[in-house]
């Protein structure tokens, strides 16, 4: 099974991130689900940028 390792940095902003992933119950699941996400609305907000050009 592929594995990706996530290091979280000593900052606010990390340390919050860290702690809303370690609160889930399916950690694997929320990242995949967030990642997901993310990438949906890159993928719409670029293809705004086209249909205003």
């Amino acid at each position: 099974m592929p594995k990706v390792n996530v290091s979280f940095k000593q900052t606010t902003k990390d340390m919050k991130l860290y702690s809303i992933v370690i609160a889930q119950e399916e950690k694997s699941e929320f990242v995949k689900r967030a990642i997901e996400y993310y990438l949906k609305q890159k993928e719409e907000k670029e293809e705004q940028r086209e249909c205003t050009m």
